[in-house]
């Protein structure tokens, strides 16, 4: 057998058992035919996006919006947040978002047409959060602390509210009672933050 042909036979030989030793799973089927074209990577997720100051990413393409919040002693703080009131701003909500200080706004507010029951989730979220549950009167329906679910991850644990909901707000984790969102509080939306 001529040289040329003996080093390509012993090359497909050595790769068919490199190919078989990396599939194997000790079940095999035999039934399944692996080819290179099944051959998936894993491709690395991008970093967090910083901005030319060397800051994190911040929030982008929501509008700033005021937020009252009175506690249980009747007492007022206003302050900016970002709104999500429609299904594509808040399917992306804080999403990869790194900034800590969310851009200056002291959080993001979920704002829904009728009331809804469904869950929050921490899907490609970076920053660990807190979430206050409101009903359509701003008060409390629950809250709870959410963590970060890394980047590629599928099946991240879902937050569920106690009851149903017309929004959501989502703040850096511990910042609610900073705020006032307590029980016995309300919350309000107002119209747009002033420039800054």
């Amino acid at each position: 057998m001529p040289r040329r042909r003996r080093t390509v036979l012993s090359f497909l030989v050595v790769g068919a058992l490199v190919a078989l030793a990396a599939c194997s799973t000790g079940d095999a089927d035999p039934s399944v035919t692996v080819t290179s074209a099944q051959v998936s990577t894993t491709v690395a997720s991008p970093p967090v996006e910083t901005l030319p100051d060397g800051s994190l990413r911040a929030p982008v393409g929501f509008t700033a919006v005021v937020l009252t919040v009175t506690g249980a002693d009747g007492s007022t703080v206003e302050v900016c947040v970002w709104l999500a009131d429609d299904p594509e701003e808040r399917s992306l909500g804080l999403m990869d978002v790194g900034d800590p200080e969310l851009g200056g706004k002291a959080g993001m507010v979920f704002a829904f047409d009728a009331e809804v029951d469904s869950a929050f989730w921490m899907r490609n979220t970076i920053l660990p959060l807190s979430i206050a549950y409101l009903d359509g009167e701003g008060a409390v329906v629950s809250t709870a602390d959410m963590e970060p679910c890394p980047v590629g991850v599928t099946d991240c644990p879902t937050y569920p509210p106690a009851g149903r909901y017309r929004m959501a707000l989502e703040v850096p984790q511990g910042a609610l009672p900073e705020l006032g969102v307590v029980p016995d509080g309300r919350v309000a939306l107002g119209g747009d933050c002033p420039a800054t």
